[in-house]
């Protein structure tokens, strides 16, 4: 029936349009229920049918169906925010995945081999975009519908079989893909959270962890990713805790480290990387800092990744030609090397040997050994890193360089932030002139033998804020006399010198304790203590 339907909308232009695409949209959800429940009947399904439906999905032969964008008017009919071409094309992508499942998967008509295969690409080419029906709401949702479906087949027991590495790298494209409509997230962010929920299901191989590094790149999307690629990796390390093994082969699918050979072959092969030619790789160094912070936190196994990035630099890329230059990949291998010796050191990064594998396995598909021994040594000792290369500095001072306009001079050179000048202290002696934007008390005297307070009774001097006031404006901004200076608190700098300030003006027991035990010692032994009872209690 649905051949028959096919057969009638080419033949009947746009006469009966609407009804015939209707009838069409009905029979796809009917046939794509009967293959999910009995895979069994894709034995009766024709190339020539699956063909019709796929042309139809990705939008090349809409001038003969008479479905381009141009001709949807009232004739053809707008339900839900959708018109009948998207919504033949939604349900188009669903029979071809189920399609694809039963013959594939399930092994229903193994002489449909090769229809299943190009029918998982004809979703992959989808999901990238080549839909030219209807506007920019239809485009949404027909490519979010196909990678839905695209991304299922990583689920496959035979996914290696329907998804090889070239269509992989083109859907994982599509976590970079900025499009959106009101109401919506962009597609990328929404590709982004479907292959973060697929993981922490555990409905496809923790190997496609590289796709949401590559979706790093994602400017509009980083933050959300970036919590995603933690609680992957979390989650993860409490399946191993829980179920720990020695078994090799379980451990290239459950331990997080094995995502680094495919994330490598993934960044290394994607447009952001070749993009990315500002001679210092920032972009590509930020994504990369990003994923071996979360792979390497808490029970990282920071030798075996050291270990397996230079094997890596040993290997040649298996789906390129024999001979083909392999610097892009090894391009990748230097800047994570670097990243991970430059971070060894620090406190969050774990240095123990986590439970692994005697011996690492790189995947065969994406690497193979280099049998020449010359070229294998000069890889491992030679750097591939970009000429200008440098490690990100998340030092306090560049921080505080990044976020102040005025951190650099006339001439472009980073000038350093001026430090506040330290409060002398003379044991014995303190000076503060009253009216100079200070909290604390004014000038007394405290040379031995001559007290200008009377003991138990504090009698501030002429001028000087009396206690409570003192207390009452502790903590809060200093305001400067007439003709000072206002620290701007919207300026790092000005923040880091009101800072000091407060510690100076306010000093902490501590210190307190410290001056007066200077004070002591200075008075001499004869009014030792009553120059420390006057230091103790005359303190503001």
């Amino acid at each position: 029936d649905l051949e028959v339907l096919f057969a009638a909308a080419r033949r009947g232009g746009r006469r009966n349009l609407r009804r015939t695409w209707n009838q069409v949209t009905r029979q796809l959800v009917t046939c794509t229920e009967v293959l999910a429940q009995y895979p069994q009947l894709a034995k009766g399904i024709s190339e020539e049918l699956v063909h019709d439906v796929a042309q139809g999905l990705v939008g090349r032969t809409y001038e003969d169906f008479c479905l381009t964008g141009e001709d949807e008017d009232e004739d053809m009919g707008v339900e839900d925010g959708l018109s009948a071409a998207a919504r033949v094309q939604m349900h188009g992508g669903k029979f071809l995945y189920q399609f694809a499942r039963a013959v594939v998967e399930k092994k229903a008509a193994k002489d449909s081999t090769d229809a299943a295969i190009a029918a998982v690409g004809y979703l992959v080419e989808a999901a990238q975009g080549r839909v030219e029906a209807g506007g920019e709401v239809d485009s949404y949702h027909v490519r979010r519908k196909a990678a839905r479906q695209a991304v299922k087949v990583f689920g496959w027991q035979a996914a290696d079989a329907a998804m090889d590495e070239g269509r992989l790298r083109q859907l994982a494209h599509v976590g970079l893909d900025e499009t959106s409509i009101d109401g919506e997230p962009t597609l990328g962010a929404s590709f982004a959270r479907l292959v973060f929920e697929k993981l922490i299901a555990m409905a496809i191989p923790l190997r496609h962890l590289a796709i949401l590094v590559l979706a790093l790149y994602n400017q509009s999307a980083q933050s959300e990713v970036k919590s995603f690629l933690a609680t992957v990796i979390g989650k993860q390390r409490e399946f191993l805790k829980r179920a720990p093994t020695n078994d090799a082969a379980k451990l290239c699918q459950t331990m997080p480290e094995y995502s680094l050979p495919y994330a490598v072959h993934l960044v290394a092969h994607s447009n952001s990387f070749a993009e990315d030619d500002d001679g210092t790789k920032r972009h590509t160094t930020h994504v990369l800092e990003v994923y071996l912070n979360d792979l390497l936190t808490g029970d990282g196994n920071f030798p075996f990744v050291l270990q397996m990035l230079e094997l890596l630099k040993t290997t040649e890329d298996a789906t390129v030609e024999a001979g083909a230059t392999n610097d892009n990949m090894y391009t990748v291998c230097d800047i994570a090397l670097s990243l991970v010796h430059a971070r060894s050191n620090k406190k969050h990064w774990s240095g123990k040997r986590a439970a692994g594998p005697l011996e690492i396995r790189l995947p065969t598909r994406l690497f193979r050994t280099n049998n020449d021994g010359e070229t294998v040594l000069e890889n491992a000792q030679r750097k591939y890193l970009p000429a200008n290369f440098h490690l990100p500095d998340h030092s306090k001072r560049a921080r505080i360089l990044d976020l102040d306009p005025d951190a650099t001079d006339t001439d472009g050179a980073v000038s350093a932030p001026a430090t506040p000048a330290k409060r002398a202290h003379t044991p014995g002696k303190r000076t503060n002139t009253p009216g100079k934007g200070s909290n604390t008390p004014s000038k007394r005297s405290n040379t031995p033998g001559k007290r200008t307070s009377t003991p138990g009774k504090r009698t501030p001097a002429k001028g000087s804020p009396s206690t409570s006031s003192a207390k009452r404006s502790r903590g809060k901004r200093v305001t400067p006399a007439k003709g000072g200076k206002v620290l701007d608190a919207s300026n790092p700098l000005a923040q880091l010198k009101r800072r000091n300030l407060n510690e100076e003006l306010n000093p902490s027991p501590a210190k307190k304790r410290r001056i007066a035990k200077d004070s002591k010692q200075s008075a001499g032994t004869g009014q030792g203590k009553e120059n420390e009872t006057h230091t103790a209690t005359s303190r503001p």
